[in-house]
């Protein structure tokens, strides 16, 4: 039998034909309705064979919207077997191909400006610590005294504050490259 969790995902995939408030609101009723019957002391076994088959709900509420689901069918995102299906061997290499020279590049690039922002987040981090060591090894070793003392210092404070900025700076710009870059493969690849 189908636990409640289950039922609900094939609930929620079979309403992409409604909008995503529209979905949220029927998925939530179905929750508070699931939650009463439990209260009542109805098995979840019960619940879901009572609510009946997700395709069906679906179609009641895209029904209620106005939408028709055998209207929607044709926008309905293809699986892999179809595309097969739809397409000839020659037109799926060429698809392959379209795929490996635009796509495969461009997400070449944004790798390794994403490696290049992390390896400039570990510089930083390296810098901050070498500016640490200067700043109190000057003092041990005797490099100079006074005024050249203050200066070696203040040399070793500059560095540790230039490479925290670093790391501070490049870490945010390796997280926002990364959220760029699954953005634009959620955008290219998951149709909504």
């Amino acid at each position: 039998m189908m636990t409640y969790k289950a039922w609900e995902r094939a609930l929620r995939k079979e309403l992409h034909v409604v909008s995503r408030i529209e979905c949220e609101r029927t998925l939530e009723y179905y929750r508070e309705m699931k939650d009463e019957k439990q209260a009542n002391g109805e098995s979840e076994e019960t619940i879901v064979a009572e609510f009946g088959s997700p395709r069906e709900c679906a179609r009641r509420v895209a029904l209620a919207n106005g939408v028709r689901l055998e209207d929607r069918a044709e926008e309905e995102t293809p699986g892999v077997g179809e595309i097969v299906k739809r397409y000839s061997p020659a037109e799926l290499v060429g698809l392959g191909f379209v795929t490996l020279i635009l796509i495969l590049p461009l997400f070449s690039v944004l790798f390794s400006v994403l490696v290049a922002f992390a390896a400039v987040t570990a510089s930083g981090f390296g810098i901050a610590i070498g500016g640490v060591g200067f700043a109190i090894g000057a003092p041990i070793m005797g490099v100079a005294s006074g005024i050249g003392l203050l200066a070696y210092v203040g040399a070793g404070i500059a560095m540790s504050g230039l490479g925290i900025l670093l790391c501070i700076g490049f870490a945010y710009a390796t997280k926002y490259t990364a959220i760029g870059m699954k953005k634009l493969l959620i955008a290219i690849y998951v149709r909504r």
